[in-house]
């Protein structure tokens, strides 16, 4: 998936920039860099934006998009065909491990209580994870974790 972008996971990538990070350049196509600078990205293109460079990106942040399902807040441009592009559910990531944890690791589980941050995973993600085997989970997280340590 190299060769295709971030955030449709579709087209070719036309667009390399480092937009905050230059460590980790967002690589786009051009109508996904539009939507992305004028905060009007689809909840599936933000989710997959996201699961890249994560929700807490100023791009990506909860200013601009729901944490929970993408939704854009305040965009510059309409968002078209949002329902064309939704965020995954639990309910379609939780048979597989390796789509459970970049659900977790993507959709914001930040709270805050009075003036602090608490990062709170529900119930339901817990279970999710419960029904996998404890080894493989911690394989998926290993592998995870190396390959965000070799890019």
């Amino acid at each position: 998936m190299a060769d295709k972008c971030q955030s449709c996971r579709r087209a070719p990538i036309e667009i390399t920039e480092c937009l905050n990070d230059p460590d980790d350049p967002f690589q786009v196509c051009t109508g996904c860099y539009r939507r992305l600078m004028t905060h009007s990205l689809r909840p599936g293109e933000w989710y997959n934006l996201s699961s890249v460079h994560g929700c807490f990106n100023e791009l990506l942040s909860d200013a601009c998009y729901d944490g929970k399902d993408g939704t854009a807040l305040d965009p510059a441009e309409e968002v078209v065909d949002a329902d064309l592009f939704p965020c995954p559910t639990l309910h379609e990531v939780s048979s597989s491990p390796e789509r459970l944890l970049t659900y977790i690791l993507t959709i914001n589980h930040f709270r805050v209580e009075r003036t602090a941050y608490t990062w709170n995973i529900p119930d339901e993600l817990v279970s999710a994870m419960q029904r996998h085997p404890p080894d493989i989970l911690l394989s998926v997280f290993a592998e995870r974790l190396k390959d965000h340590h070799e890019s």
